[in-house]
């Protein structure tokens, strides 16, 4: 997609160049970013958007919550009312609202014949 010789696994979530993984994981939060060249660092989660559906999301969210986890089945083109709502805890540690939950939505499997 951005340069050559990236590659995006979706089933991982993992991005490589030349076969090796790339990108750092942040501590505070766990959000991984990547290099896609000229210095320039990205959220892979939206890079992982982009690659998968060729436009950048308004806003993602994950939907089993971890942040590190970037697998292309795990991500929500989300609003951020919905992205607020799925938060666990704000920072004194108490329930901050209710966690939507996606995998309620029906899913249509496709047949094979």
């Amino acid at each position: 997609m951005f340069i050559s010789g990236r590659e995006y696994n979706p089933c991982t979530g993992q991005f490589s160049k030349n076969g090796k993984p790339i990108g750092w994981v942040r501590p505070a939060d766990g959000y991984v970013f990547v290099s896609l060249g000229k210095g320039l660092l990205y959220l892979a989660h939206r890079v992982a958007w982009k690659w998968t559906y060729g436009k950048w999301p308004t806003e993602i969210d994950h939907i089993d919550g971890n942040t590190s986890n970037n697998s292309i089945w795990n991500l929500v083109d989300a609003t951020h009312q919905d992205n607020l709502l799925n938060q666990e805890r704000h920072r004194k540690g108490k329930p901050r609202g209710r966690r939507r939950d996606y995998m309620k939505r029906p899913r249509r499997m496709p047949h094979i014949y």
